[in-house]
């Protein structure tokens, strides 16, 4: 007697086995902060502002007791398990955990917003290499254009 196991995928994975998926240029929203400079003051940020670094913020993911016990918080049990499932279906979608996050993220939207946000990966992406690469004359107008597309790409959702 043969026995099957059926696993229903959520839409995002099995629409994300038929599109390809550029990974994203600052990873998720909630670990993506922006160094700004206001007033002379340094503040931080989730929302982009004119002339921001991008930091990549790797949060805590659970605290070591000298007993040994790992205590962690439900948000990041839930980040765990996702990633474990992220791992176990990679072979049928291609994604990495992050890439998965990103494309269930962006299945909420509608179709011309995914497009804008695939489109704003890599403008992102390019921008800030040359931004990096620019001289000081140059500079301004590029982080302008920049904060543009991080500006849209927040509003997204993306």
């Amino acid at each position: 007697m043969t026995s099957y196991l059926l696993v229903l995928l959520p839409p995002a994975i099995t629409s994300a086995q038929t599109t390809l998926v550029q990974p994203t240029p600052w990873g998720t929203s909630t670990r993506t902060v922006f160094k700004c400079t206001v007033d002379k003051a340094i503040v931080y940020s989730d929302v982009p502002c004119l002339g921001a670094q991008r930091l990549q913020i790797e949060p805590s993911r659970g605290l070591n007791k000298t007993t040994g016990k790992e205590l962690v918080g439900t948000d990041v049990g839930r980040e765990k398990k996702r990633e474990v499932f992220a791992e176990a279906i990679r072979p049928l979608t291609g994604l990495n955990s992050q890439q998965l996050e990103t494309e269930t993220r962006r299945s909420r939207l509608a179709p011309s917003a995914k497009s804008d946000c695939r489109q704003l990966d890599g403008e992102i992406a390019r921008t800030e290499r040359s931004e990096s690469s620019s001289n000081q004359e140059s500079r301004l107008a590029i982080q302008e254009f920049l904060y543009d597309k991080r500006n849209r790409y927040h509003q997204l959702g993306c």
